[in-house]
């Protein structure tokens, strides 16, 4: 479950920024300076340059969470690195101002044509505040052919990207100006529609949490009010006769906050699982997955993490083929992976204690192939390069050090050939570590493939 609530993520903590110090600009969501609309009553953005005669349709998406962590501890049963030749990086962006590469989130979805749909922040304010306004970009392309950008609205924070049919995404985020929860559906003609989600007026805040999922047939997504006590889901059937966003049961949840990345996954042939913190007594203020029935309309179990790992925060969140539920989590400020059920979520439990992270600044985004190996990408601590763990068998793992330099905003997705794509900002400077002052600081928004030759 992706969420806004995250202790004040946007302020020095934006997810995934503010990984250098010499960046004074931070993914806040308050400001004093209104966000202007130049047309009103424009339905949203189209990109008509990129219509096919036979292509027809609509899209949608949502976001995430949370906190910090502790000194990781002098142990090692981390398996070593691998240096990988095989993985280059292709440039989105060639040259993006410093600003707004340390202080943005990516999300990426891979449709079953291979198009690569790809969304992050356009930043426009003054130099005196140059984050002061966004506007919310996706980016596209197609196999073969070159990046398409558009821009959907003015936006700042999180949001979340998915898609089921080819050409038509689905883009989910809070409107805090208007206070309202949006989704934006692409059609194949590059138009748009938009739809407000039905939700208490007043009830979108800077710490609200959702989330954005699909199943191959139906898009889910969840809302949950600042200290609520429900999770609100909302599903969207593209196999309908008049497909609509409708509402469906709420799950009962103490204060719920969610999963720094991921944390609502779908099976096909089972449930839809989400992952969450319930300060009930009965949960015991834990962060555990409740699993809601698709032909019921209704959650039927909820399962939490033991004792040992109560401070455990789920960064990501992946279902397998064979109906594991798996969680890329932080556990004393190192990396940690858990695999199980919903009688025992961590039946196989990782743990990497030589891998630190940076926190909720920069989540792990955990994602399951075809072939169902399970990776975990990552920046290490200190920002120095692109990690993957990759789970070649069960509790058999490989450390892959697949991008060296400064990164940070790591978002994944799996291709239409079962290959691992990556987006993410990598920074270069006139210092180690990349603080983007003085002359020859420069940053770029890159891709990068797990078997480039594979298209």
């Amino acid at each position: 479950m992706r969420t806004s609530h995250v202790d004040r993520w946007f302020i020095l903590l934006a997810v995934g920024l503010l990984p250098w110090a010499g960046c004074d600009c931070n993914d806040v969501v308050d400001s004093t300076d209104p966000w202007v609309f130049e047309d009103p009553d424009d339905v949203g953005p189209t990109d008509l340059d990129d219509t096919r005669p036979e292509d027809v349709a609509d899209v949608v998406d949502v976001a995430d969470i949370v906190d910090m962590a502790d000194t990781p501890p002098d142990l090692s049963d981390t398996p070593g690195p691998l240096d990988i030749d095989g993985w280059d990086p292709e440039n989105v962006i060639d040259e993006v101002e410093c600003d707004e590469a340390l202080n943005d989130r990516t999300s990426m979805a891979i449709d079953s044509e291979g198009t690569v749909w790809f969304g992050y922040h356009r930043f426009e304010g003054p130099d005196s505040d140059p984050c002061g306004r966004s506007i919310l970009v996706l980016a596209h392309r197609r196999v073969g052919e070159e990046w398409k950008f558009r821009e959907l609205e003015r936006h700042r924070g999180l949001f979340a990207i998915e898609v089921i049919e080819p050409g038509r995404p689905v883009v989910v985020y809070p409107d805090l100006e208007d206070r309202q929860f949006e989704g934006w559906m692409r059609r194949r003609d590059g138009t748009f529609d938009r739809h407000v989600f039905d939700i208490k007026p007043g009830s979108v805040h800077e710490l609200s949490g959702f989330d954005l999922t699909q199943d191959g047939r139906r898009f889910f997504v969840t809302f949950a009010p600042y200290l609520g006590s429900e999770v609100l889901l909302f599903s969207y059937d593209t196999a309908a006769d008049n497909p609509t966003w409708t509402s469906r049961q709420s799950l009962q949840a103490e204060n719920p906050r969610a999963a720094y990345e991921r944390g609502l996954r779908a099976h096909p042939d089972d449930g839809v699982y989400l992952v969450h913190e319930n300060t009930s007594i009965e949960a015991g203020d834990r962060f555990g997955i409740a699993r809601y029935d698709k032909e019921l309309n209704r959650w039927t179990e909820a399962s939490y993490f033991n004792l040992e790992n109560q401070d455990a925060r789920p960064h990501s969140f992946a279902v397998m083929d064979d109906g594991d539920l798996c969680m890329a989590s932080q556990w004393l400020s190192s990396l940690m992976v858990t695999c199980g059920d919903m009688q025992n979520l961590q039946r196989e439990q990782r743990r990497f204690p030589q891998e630190a992270l940076p926190g909720p600044t920069s989540p792990v985004s955990l994602v399951v192939g075809d072939d169902s190996t399970l990776y975990a990408a990552y920046n290490p601590r200190d920002y120095s390069m692109v990690k993957v763990a990759k789970r070649v068998a069960e509790d058999s793992w490989e450390i892959l050090e697949v991008y060296k330099g400064k990164s940070n905003a790591v978002s994944t997705s799996i291709d239409q050939t079962g290959d691992l794509v990556m987006g993410f900002y990598t920074c270069s400077g006139p210092s180690e570590d990349c603080t983007c002052e003085g002359p020859g600081g420069s940053c770029s928004l890159k891709v990068i493939r797990e078997s480039p030759d594979s298209l």
